[in-house]
């Protein structure tokens, strides 16, 4: 998962959501607390990691600029720091042990101990002993603001609860997944189904417009979400399924107010005292 963090931080979205940020008393006590500031140092983050269950095998990569003086003195208070490779390394026991390191005053990575240690090892080289599918979807998509990407291991989505009535078989094609987000004045989604064969890719896609339909339809109280769900373009090439989405800025703002509007008149009906009951009690 990669987000184009200072693209989005300059995009017409990012800049709204800048002001709401930037005038929140908890953002400056953040700010203050960890001896950086994430909207001023922070270009690029790169989250990776594997599908196998039950562990802590992830990593996260920032690119930016950091102060090794502020990141020792702000591991200092939770974390244990030791040299590997002439990297300072600060990690965290416990049952999920945590590391964090500076590879340069540019890049600092953290996440599970032993791929932390596997960063600082790796050879140089972009792309060196990772999966070269990956490596070009990450290529193609990073110039988005929000993008992913992902090789489906068959034997884990067998396993995966799935909804009822979805072939598993059919969900155990998918050969890769990716897409991403821009928001400019346009917001644009994309997202791309690679399936073992065209035949699976023309199923998956009718599975997709089965399920937009069905959540168009249940969504007839919002009925700007209803309308921006049935402007998904879905269409197949061999055996890739091509999912793209266009909205006006203008018509997501008002759509997300409306969200937030339902959310917030669902909440006060919950927090409402329950009305007496009818009838006259001696």
């Amino acid at each position: 998962l990669g987000i184009n963090f200072r693209g989005f931080i300059e995009s017409p979205v990012g800049q709204t959501a800048l002001e709401q940020i930037q005038s929140s008393p908890e953002f400056a006590r953040l700010v203050q607390s960890a001896g950086f500031n994430p909207i001023q140092d922070i270009d690029e983050i790169l989250i990776a990691g594997t599908a196998a269950k039950g562990k802590n095998n992830g990593s996260l990569l920032a690119r930016g600029r950091f102060d090794p003086a502020a990141l020792e003195g702000l591991a200092a208070q939770q974390f244990s720091a030791a040299e590997f490779q002439g990297i300072r390394v600060f990690t965290r026991l416990g049952e999920e042990p945590f590391s964090v390191a500076l590879l340069s005053r540019n890049l600092l990575i953290a996440g599970d101990p032993e791929r932390v240690r596997q960063a600082i090892r790796r050879p140089a080289g972009p792309g060196a002993g990772l999966n070269p599918d990956l490596v070009d979807k990450a290529a193609e998509l990073r110039t988005m603001h929000l993008w992913f990407a992902a090789v489906v291991p068959t034997s884990e989505m067998a396993a995966a609860d799935l909804p009822r009535g979805v072939n598993a078989e059919l969900i155990k094609s998918l050969r890769q997944v990716s897409g991403g987000v821009n928001f400019g004045n346009d917001v644009t989604f994309v997202c791309n189904l690679l399936a073992t064969t065209p035949k699976d890719a023309e199923s998956i896609a009718g599975l997709v417009r089965m399920f937009v339909g069905l959540a168009a339809s249940s969504n007839r109280d919002a009925q700007q979400a209803a309308a921006i769900l049935q402007k998904l373009s879905i269409r197949t090439e061999g055996p890739a399924v091509r999912l793209g989405l266009s909205i006006p800025q203008a018509e997501l703002l008002r759509w997300t107010q409306q969200v937030r509007e339902q959310m917030a008149t669902a909440r006060a009906k919950a927090a409402a005292p329950a009305p007496p009951p009818s009838g006259i009690t001696v």
